[in-house]
């Protein structure tokens, strides 16, 4: 069997073949409006506001969990 048409019978395509579902539909968003943030992206996908910690931040609040 060729494996376009397994692909296809799975319901996809030869270039998204071993994406999530999330990264499937990150790239149908970058395909409509390509200027996207990472930002904009994560609040999409995940439903959520997204907010970004700083690198002290990280590592403060892992210093202080031990």
């Amino acid at each position: 069997m060729d494996l376009n048409y397994i692909v296809f019978l799975l319901g996809g395509d030869l270039e998204t073949a071993g994406l999530s579902k999330n990264q499937k539909l990150i790239l149908k968003f970058l395909e409509v409006k390509p200027e996207m943030t990472t930002k904009e992206l994560a609040e999409l996908v995940f439903g959520k506001p997204v907010e970004y910690k700083t690198k002290e931040y990280s590592s403060i609040s892992r210093a202080l969990s031990l």
